[in-house]
């Protein structure tokens, strides 16, 4: 009986979660992705991919972020980009340790 139930009940579709795991997919499809997928990838904006490869630009960088730069092009190995994410890196006092706006940790630890 159980499993005429269940058999009848709709599937639920999640187009977002599809959306995702479709694009995901493609991006583990490559050896190398683009800078916009390295955001997706990761769940950062542009704006920190790009403040992570001028660091890596730094000769005194401690963990740069690897990348392959094909004449201003800017290209990540997809598979040392996860092992460099991996990889442990000491936080510096006053570094988050996760996301979230300041205000709001703030406010949380209070």
């Amino acid at each position: 009986m159980k499993e005429i139930i269940a058999q009848s009940r709709p599937a639920i579709q999640d187009s977002q979660a599809e959306e995702i795991t479709r694009t995901l997919q493609r991006i583990s499809a490559k050896q190398f992705i683009t800078i916009s997928e390295f955001a997706y990838l990761f769940g950062c904006s542009r704006g920190y991919v790009d403040k992570l490869i001028e660091k890596a630009q730094d000769p005194k960088s401690e963990y740069p972020v690897p990348y392959v730069d094909l004449d201003g092009l800017i290209q990540f190995d997809r598979v040392a980009v996860l092992a460099w994410a991996k990889t442990s890196k000491p936080l510096r006092r006053h570094q988050r340790k996760q996301g979230g706006k300041p205000a709001l940790v703030k406010a949380v630890n209070q």
